[in-house]
């Protein structure tokens, strides 16, 4: 009985672990539109210039 609990524990303990790896980001279609709603959402000014998204793609790069 001793280890049919002890079995079910490891069980238990490793389904837990697996539901994070099942909960993925959803892919953003489009960055900079999601990008800019952040930030003005976080800023009370933002204000974009037109090198942005190049600016980040190059920072990622």
């Amino acid at each position: 009985m001793k280890r049919l609990f002890s079995s079910m524990l490891c069980l238990l303990a490793l389904l837990s672990l697996m539901t994070p790896a099942r909960a993925q980001q959803e892919l953003v279609s489009d960055p900079e539109v999601y990008e800019k709603a952040f930030f003005q959402k976080q800023c009370k000014v933002a204000e974009f210039g037109p090198d942005y998204i190049s600016s980040i793609s190059t920072m990622t790069g």
